[in-house]
Order: C-alpha cells, then sequence, then structure tokens
C-alpha cells in the first residue's frame, strides 16, 4: 500500500467513508470494523504508537455508541461505534 500514489489512497480513505454512511446496520459496520483492522494489521505498524491510538479512540467511539444506547437506539449506538473504530483503523493503515 505504501507505494500507492496519494490520490488512490485518499480515493480509499473516501470509498470506506461512503460505504459507512451507505450501510448503517450493526453487522456491515462490525465487518467493515474487522475488515479495517485486518488492514491494519497487514501493513504491520510499530505496535506501541498503533495500540496507543486506537485504545484512545476506542475510548470515543465507546462514548459515542453509549450516547446513542443512552438515547434508546441500541443498533445505532453499535453502528457509530464501529463506524468510527473503524475509519480510524483505515487512515492509520493508510498513512503507516
Amino acid at each position: 500500500m505504501h507505494r500507492l500514489p496519494a490520490w488512490s489512497k485518499v480515493a480509499l480513505l473516501f470509498a470506506w467513508g461512503l460505504a459507512t454512511i451507505v450501510f448503517n446496520d450493526p453487522v456491515t459496520a462490525g465487518g467493515l470494523c474487522g475488515a479495517a483492522l485486518l488492514l491494519l494489521l497487514s501493513v504491520l505498524p510499530y505496535p506501541r504508537p498503533t495500540f496507543k491510538a486506537l485504545g484512545l479512540m476506542a475510548i470515543v467511539a465507546v462514548l459515542a455508541g453509549a450516547y446513542q444506547v443512552y438515547r434508546g437506539f441500541i443498533d445505532l449506538g453499535i453502528d457509530v461505534a464501529a463506524d468510527l473504530f473503524g475509519l480510524f483503523a483505515v487512515s492509520l493503515a493508510v498513512t503507516t
């Protein structure tokens, strides 16, 4: 992935973000999040800064999902948390 031109990496991020907007159910969001984590794992990032960044983003994603669950939208809460975490994992994979 590191040999790709910058425009293709931006296009990948745009397409991933668009997919998370179009498909708004928890099962698809979980699948996209899992695929994002596998993509991140495939680029072999440095473990310490990656886990630190993912940990901080996990806190934000859980808080955003918990707010939606508090409002009574359990499916939306799972979807929002998985989408945020997955999009962040893809952005880490692109920038690594």
